[in-house]
């Protein structure tokens, strides 16, 4: 098994990188998309600074939502698809909906 002892890129604003894929350790060859001409692309993690509000009933007003605060805040593709936002506190209970990307300092969820 071959490994490397080369130290992790810190990674502090947007930036394309090239990924190259070795079967052997000496011929490396890259790994495209075609469609964009790029292999992957970092991103720095969002910060969270404030949730408003920061408490509400168990049983929600209708159309009532949390906005979520803060920077780098982002969305992978055109609609949004992926940007979710998760409500619980386990596994079990756990409830997903659909964020609305307001900017890139805010991120609007709709109470479950």
């Amino acid at each position: 098994m071959w490994s490397s002892n080369m130290p992790a890129v810190q990674i502090s604003s947007d930036t394309d990188a090239i990924m190259q894929i070795s079967m052997n350790g000496q011929d490396w060859h890259s790994v495209m998309n075609p469609e964009t001409g790029k292999s992957y692309h970092y991103y720095p993690t969002p910060h969270v600074t404030s949730v408003t509000p920061a408490f509400g009933h168990v049983k929600a007003i209708k159309d009532q939502t949390v906005d979520v605060s803060g920077t780098g805040f982002r969305c992978s593709d055109v609609d949004c698809a992926g940007l979710l936002c998760r409500f619980g506190n386990t596994p079990e209970t756990f409830i997903y909906v659909k964020a609305t990307y307001v900017d890139s300092t805010m991120v609007r969820c709709k109470v479950p």
